[in-house]
């Protein structure tokens, strides 16, 4: 990982902190030099920046990250502010990062963050895998024997983990040729993405769900609003963190969304 602050003497007390917690870790204090430095360093995953670094002038850190690097490969990013205001937690959300920190930083905190970041950085990492498969497929590369293998000794939940990555990519994948905005469906990608999570066991904070939904985050929010509203959703205070938000599909909306996509005739 790599954290990006101007203070020095910070950042290096911050870097023994997450060394400690066995990540390796790199610096850098100059969001232009950061970037070149994910450029030559495909090992750097998850990116801790101070508010100042990640926002500074005319030269946006995260927007940089998403806009360069994608679903090609995944960088998630973590913002950390001495006095968060709304404001920084909108932009934190609508650039992808993972999690807004207060500094300094809290030694709990940072480390439920790097976890939300691994685990949010598998997801992307498997749905770019699984966009890489399904392109393969289409070729026909593979003789239709192994193809039908393929499906052999599969559970009803790995079924549909594999058919909800598919869908997540093929969207993903969408939006890169035509953009969100022309076949925005909030609501449904935000449902995707719970349900991914509910069936790998794990809530969703909702900043990861506004992400997921590829829509501003004023829209995102009001779509998820909806959908607790109508008891499809439930929305909870993290106990360990209240000023963490997190989200799990019902499990009546559980049931019913892996009925529609199992008895789907789409090919998995």
């Amino acid at each position: 990982m790599m954290i990006v602050d101007a203070d020095v003497n910070g950042a290096i007390s911050i870097a023994g902190s997450v060394r400690g917690l066995g990540y390796q870790c790199l610096l850098s204090a100059d969001p232009v030099n950061a970037t070149e430095m994910l450029e030559h360093d495909v090992d750097i995953g998850i990116v801790l920046a101070d508010v100042s670094m990640a926002f500074t002038g005319d030269f946006n850190l995260l927007e940089q990250i998403d806009a360069r690097f994608g679903l090609l490969r995944p960088v998630v990013p973590i913002v950390m502010a001495g006095d968060p205001s709304l404001e920084v937690a909108i932009r934190a959300m609508n650039t992808n990062a993972v999690d807004l920190l207060d500094k300094p930083l809290n030694d709990a905190a940072l480390v439920r963050a790097l976890r939300r970041a691994l685990l949010r950085r598998s997801q992307l990492a498997s749905i770019k895998l699984l966009a890489a498969f399904a392109t393969a497929q289409s070729t026909d590369d593979l003789e239709p024997d192994i193809k039908m293998a393929k499906g052999l000794n599969q559970s009803p939940e790995q079924k549909l983990m594999k058919l909800i990555r598919k869908t997540i990519a093929f969207r993903q994948q969408r939006n890169e040729y035509f953009g969100s905005e022309l076949f925005s469906d909030p609501a449904w990608d935000i449902i995707l993405e719970l349900t991914l999570a509910k069936l790998q066991g794990v809530p969703v904070p909702i900043s990861s769900a506004c992400a997921a939904a590829s829509a501003p985050f004023t829209t995102a929010y009001r779509h998820i609003g909806n959908l607790v509203d109508h008891r499809m959703v439930r929305r909870w205070k993290d106990p360990l963190d209240q000023r963490r938000v997190l989200l799990e599909l019902e499990d009546d909306t559980h049931s019913a969304i892996s009925d529609f996509l199992l008895s789907s005739d789409i090919s998995i």
